[in-house]
């Protein structure tokens, strides 16, 4: 497996090093090009007419943050039996974009460890995480771009079929993505694409069962039917491996929909259609064949201090449990960040989601199929004592609710602190 992670993402630095032009390294001493917002879009060379700045690698637009808290937790292992602990937590971020006038790059990291002094199981929460983007424009009809996600955690992720929706040790996770989009036509554009999503668990037990690699491919075509409407058609199959082979599938989607531009602030997707599924294990091929697809989205947005983003998902989804095959899931999720006052903001998070898991009979007359519920919301304060420290404050609530009632449980966290930002 280890080898499998050191090719996997020395491909992906490949891809990288390919994307980035090579007119950064190509100067006398250590600076590279930086897009800058504000001398304007890259392409126009800003209202002014000039052109994008060289600056030393020391003087790169970086944000650092460091950040110190402590809460009480009243459900650390997330079991229907509560057992609380206090908790203490830091973390350090970083976030940085660069570019030139054809490639502008995005990245963000976090390093963090949450101590829990009350609880023998997991007193040493880790939390590390990297997300990068890279968009180039290759000439006025191609343009390509790729995103790595990476994450290691104990938490659940409930924005994600990417892990359980509870405790099960440390994890590793990975999505990344390629796309490269050509302009054929005026209103005509096609977009080819490739996305591996990752999953491994530490522990063995829980590893053999949920340890798995997604691979999708899809192409889509996109028309410009009006200036603020794209009506879209797409194919997609995916190809999902576990380390447990007899839970391997395939699943192949078709769907048409729209982008539509409401305002200058609000935006909307919606696509449609059907998912065709297939399993490699005959125990677990009752649950295969069609069934509806529907995703939309909607993305409001006012200056950079507030803005709302609403997604929805209803589909096939690879099931958590080790007896069932797949789940029939709805999943929405709803982000919000709002400057109540020049020093004060607030932040709002939630997730959502219905699972309709099927699975063979166990026993004659006795379905293995049930349904599972699951809650998380959480909101956070933060207050700007001058330029560079902040107090914090949040709360975060969980709710599963299940079939089978010793699956069940809820939590609540509590938690405040300081941050350093510069």
């Amino acid at each position: 497996m280890t080898g499998l992670l050191r090719n996997f993402f020395l491909a992906i630095a490949a891809v990288f090093s390919l994307l980035l032009p090579p007119a950064a390294t190509a100067q006398s001493g250590p600076a590279v090009e930086v897009f800058t917002t504000q001398q304007g879009s890259a392409d126009s060379g800003g209202p002014d007419g000039a052109a994008d700045q060289s600056v030393p690698l020391w003087r790169l637009p970086v944000r650092v943050s460091v950040s110190v808290n402590a809460g009480y937790d009243e459900n650390v292992s997330n079991t229907a039996i509560k057992e609380g602990s206090l908790f203490t937590s830091g973390s350090i971020s970083l976030s940085y974009e660069f570019g030139t006038s054809r490639t502008r790059a995005s990245l963000s990291t976090n390093a963090g460890v949450t101590y829990y002094p009350g609880n023998g199981g997991f007193q040493y929460e880790p939390n590390l995480n990297l997300a990068l983007t890279v968009a180039h424009q290759v000439n006025l009809r191609l343009s390509l771009n790729a995103a790595i996600s990476v994450r290691y955690q104990a938490e659940p992720d409930f924005s994600s079929d990417l892990s359980l929706d509870r405790r099960a040790g440390n994890y590793f996770t990975s999505q990344d993505s390629l796309s490269a989009s050509y302009q054929w036509l005026p209103r005509f554009t096609t977009v080819t694409g490739y996305a591996l999503g990752t999953v491994l668990y530490e522990r063995n037990a829980v590893g053999f069962s949920q340890n798995r690699f997604d691979h999708s491919f899809s192409q889509s075509f996109r028309f410009l039917y009006l200036p603020v409407t794209t009506l879209a058609a797409s194919y997609g199959i995916s190809f999902v491996n576990y380390e447990d082979r007899d839970r391997d599938s395939d699943t192949q989607t078709v769907t048409i929909g729209l982008d539509h531009t409401f305002s200058a602030k609000l935006r909307g997707t919606i696509n449609a259609g059907v998912d065709f599924r297939s399993t490699a294990n005959p125990g677990f091929q009752a649950s295969d064949g069609f069934s509806p697809h529907v995703d939309a989205s909607l993305s409001y947005l006012v200056g950079g201090k507030t803005s709302i983003t609403w997604t929805a998902n209803y589909g096939i989804e690879e099931s958590y449990l080790v007896l069932a095959s797949a789940s029939q899931t709805f999943r929405t999720g709803l982000h919000a960040t709002y400057a109540v006052t020049p020093r004060i903001s607030a932040t709002l998070g939630g997730n959502y989601q219905h699972n309709e898991n099927s699975g063979p009979e166990l026993f004659p007359g006795i379905s293995n199929s049930f349904t599972e519920d699951s809650l998380d919301v959480s909101f956070g304060l933060s207050y700007a004592i001058n330029r560079y420290f902040s107090a914090n404050a949040g709360y975060s609530h969980t709710e599963v609710t299940s079939d089978l009632g010793l699956r069940s449980y809820s939590r609540n966290r509590y938690y405040g602190g300081l941050s350093v930002n510069f």
